[in-house]
C-alpha cells in the first residue's frame, strides 16, 4: 500500500491570476503534446506535403498549367496520395470514380449562406496515376 501525501503549496499568485489556476505554461504543454504526437504519427504526410512545397519553388519543372475550358494543373512529379488529400481537406470525397489509369476524386465546394445558389459552386477534381505501387496525385482540375 502506497500513501501519498499533498504539499500545500507554498508559491504565491502572481498579480492578476487567479489562485489554483494552472500556469500559462502547463495549458501550452496540454495543447501542444496532441499536436506533437499527430505530427510524429503521420509524419510521412507531412514529409510529402514539405516535398510538393519544395518542388513549387521549381514551378516551371515541376508543375504544368493549362487554362483552357477548366484550369488544369499537372504535377509532373506526383507525391501526395489519395488518402493525404482526404485528409488535407478534412472531408470524403463527394465521388470517387475507377479510370483507365487510375482514380479521380471529386470534392464539390457550394456556398455557405442561408439560400445558396448552385451557379456558384465549383467542383475539385483530383486525378490519381499509379506511381511506386501507390495512387499519387498527377493532376487537379477546376470547374466552375
Amino acid at each position: 500500500m502506497r500513501i501519498l501525501f499533498m504539499q500545500k503549496s507554498t508559491s504565491k499568485s502572481r498579480p492578476g491570476e487567479k489562485p489554483g489556476k494552472r500556469p500559462a505554461r502547463s495549458r501550452l504543454a496540454q495543447l501542444l503534446l496532441p499536436v506533437a504526437v499527430s505530427l510524429g504519427l503521420s509524419g510521412c504526410l507531412f514529409d510529402r506535403v514539405l516535398e510538393v512545397k519544395q518542388q513549387a519553388c521549381e514551378f516551371d519543372e515541376n508543375f504544368e498549367l493549362q487554362f483552357g475550358d477548366e484550369p488544369t494543373i499537372r504535377l509532373q512529379n506526383p507525391v501526395l496520395l489519395d488518402s493525404d488529400i482526404a485528409w488535407l481537406v478534412g472531408a470524403p470525397a463527394t465521388s470517387r470514380v475507377e479510370t483507365a489509369n487510375g482514380i479521380r476524386l471529386s470534392y464539390e465546394i457550394e456556398e455557405d449562406r442561408p439560400s445558396p445558389n448552385p451557379e456558384n459552386d465549383v467542383r475539385v477534381y483530383f486525378d490519381f496515376v499509379p506511381n511506386d505501387g501507390r495512387l499519387r496525385l498527377d493532376t487537379v482540375h477546376l470547374d466552375s
